[in-house]
């Protein structure tokens, strides 16, 4: 149980727990833990099925068809995984001034760009052997990461501080209005599939 409470002072900080005591929510460390282990498990299950497709690539062969607002998913992929970088690049700054470190806040950032770029591998593929079916998975992906930065925005909101001054509320805010858009341009693309299968 010790270890437990070790891994929580290491990752929160020794005196984030008054700040969470406090919360409603949990406090940020805990929306930073959530959203972590999302992406943790995201980019696992992405990097599962890459490996499942590079198998079964074989017996496929590939031809190129730019899905749907294909030029807007790439241009918010581009965007999203700039302001990833920036969210991290700040929250390696912050942490830089406490005294023991605090990987809360930088550590789900890093997670987030693994699974951005496991993204954009998995959208090329679904573009390049015309697997739609992987639209589904990163749909899901992106109803996962927009809820776990609406409860991280939420958790901030919560936090007694000038909110508006910290970049951080900034670029949550930014990054779950892109994880909303890639969500929509996905739906977009599978109800103009389905819609063409009840056509044909």
């Amino acid at each position: 149980m010790s270890d437990l409470g070790d891994l929580n002072v290491w990752f929160c900080g020794l005196n984030i727990s008054a700040e969470d005591s406090d919360s409603v929510l949990g406090g940020t460390c805990r929306a930073a833990t959530l959203d972590g282990l999302f992406q943790l498990l995201s980019t696992v299950v992405l990097l599962v099925v890459l490996l499942i497709d590079t198998c079964l690539r074989k017996s496929r062969q590939p031809c190129f068809t730019k899905l749907k607002a294909h030029i807007y998913r790439w241009l918010i992929l581009v965007v999203l995984q700039l302001i990833l970088v920036a969210s991290l690049a700040e929250g390696i700054l912050t942490d830089a001034t406490f005294e023991p470190t605090k990987p809360h806040l930088y550590l789900p950032q890093c997670l987030a760009i693994l699974a951005t770029f496991s993204m954009f591998i998995c959208m090329h593929l679904a573009e390049t052997y015309r697997l739609k079916s992987v639209l589904l998975l990163l749909s899901i992906y992106c109803i996962g990461s927009f809820s776990t930065q609406t409860f991280r925005l939420l958790s901030l909101l919560e936090l007694d501080v000038q909110i508006y001054d910290i970049a951080r509320f900034y670029f949550t805010a930014a990054t779950m209005i892109l994880y909303g858009c890639l969500l929509l341009l996905n739906l977009l693309v599978i109800q103009v599939s389905i819609g063409y299968c009840y056509l044909l």
